[in-house]
């Protein structure tokens, strides 16, 4: 559906984009997550045609439209857009701001087709209200529904959450996920928010200083991480050096089982709920030096003299500060690459 090859981009002397590969296929909801400043948005702008790629290739069901050398118009590539701010016009009534992407069609059945798409995002019974007169997630529906209009390929969505409150943020993305999967229509998806991307999208590429990392579904991002950039940006992560010897490798925890068979020093990720504490009994002891209590779960930390790590558990633990403790692991760990 897309393929992106080598897509590059810089600015000045900075490259924020460099060297990116990956694909979107049909129907698919495809998410760039990343920290502020990684080149995630400037890839979507370049994807819209709101910027020329220095290098690369961009074709979007096999036809090239933009890359080095190429570059089809944003308004001719079949690509709708969803900004940050909605970007809808104050002066016009809802269904007006719906219409105005639709110029290609007589005035009738403009409002036609503007009538279907917010009756398709349940906004029908407010086509005349001004969008100043409604909620945050009110204006993102009408802001998907008019970059629906057009029958796009593809919709590109930047950062299309952050601005709402979390409550109104989880139900407007539960809708726009159930929109999009119901019309069967292609979606890239821009996030710093790794909730949002692991709930939202089918695939992930994590990217970090202008380049992806990883590129997964959430669960394979999320369990087993490549790199220790990924781990730690998809949540808590132990980071933890060892010697393997095939599957198993030996650290500051003791023993610990791994994913996939390795030798030598390596470094290893395992999740804070991948582990449990027990009673010292002849292994590893460490002293709990911090107890974080989160309403449904409690995060501790476990002093090794030379090395901490973070452990969760249920809410109702009762292991305290200052206890000493032995770290059992419940799932393998995953070798990762250290961040350069």
């Amino acid at each position: 559906m897309l393929n992106v090859q080598n897509l590059t981009k810089t600015f000045s002397d900075t490259t924020v984009v460099n060297a990116i590969d990956f694909t979107v296929g049909e129907k698919e909801i495809f998410a760039l997550l990343g920290p502020s400043g990684c080149g995630k948005t400037t890839t979507l702008r370049l994807i819209a045609g709101f910027e020329k790629a220095d290098h690369g290739k961009i074709e979007l069901l096999g036809q090239p439209i933009g890359g080095k050398g190429t570059h089809v118009p944003p308004e001719k590539r079949g690509v709708g857009f969803v900004f940050q701010n909605y970007a809808l016009f104050p002066h016009l009534s809802v269904i007006q701001n719906v219409a105005f992407g639709l110029k290609d069609l007589p005035k009738a059945k403009r409002m036609k087709r503007a009538e279907e798409l917010l009756e398709m995002v349940r906004l029908q019974d407010l086509q005349h209200r001004s969008p100043q007169a409604m909620s945050g997630g009110e204006q993102q529906r009408v802001a998907l529904a008019r970059s629906m209009g057009p029958n796009p390929k593809l919709i590109l969505l930047d950062e299309p959450f952050s601005s709402l409150d979390p409550e109104l943020r989880e139900s407007t993305r539960l809708e726009v996920h159930k929109l999009l999967k119901s019309v069967k229509m292609s979606a890239i998806l821009v996030t710093h928010d790794t909730e949002e991307a692991l709930s939202f999208a089918d695939r992930i590429a994590v990217m970090r200083q202008g380049q992806i990392e990883q590129v997964g579904t959430p669960e394979e991002i999320y369990h087993k991480p490549e790199t220790a950039f990924v781990a730690n940006f998809l949540g808590q992560s132990n980071i933890i050096q060892g010697i393997a010897d095939g599957r198993r490798v030996q650290t500051q925890l003791g023993q610990l089982q791994i994913e996939s068979p390795a030798f030598g020093q390596v470094s290893v990720s395992i999740r804070p709920e991948h582990l449990v504490m027990e009673t010292p009994n002849g292994g590893c002891v460490g002293t709990v030096c911090k107890r974080d209590f989160k309403g449904s779960d409690l995060t501790y930390e476990i002093d090794f003299n030379d090395h901490r790590c973070l452990v969760q558990t249920n809410y109702d633990c009762p292991v305290q500060v200052g206890q000493s403790v032995e770290v059992k692991a419940v799932e393998s760990a995953v070798v990762v690459q250290e961040q350069t």
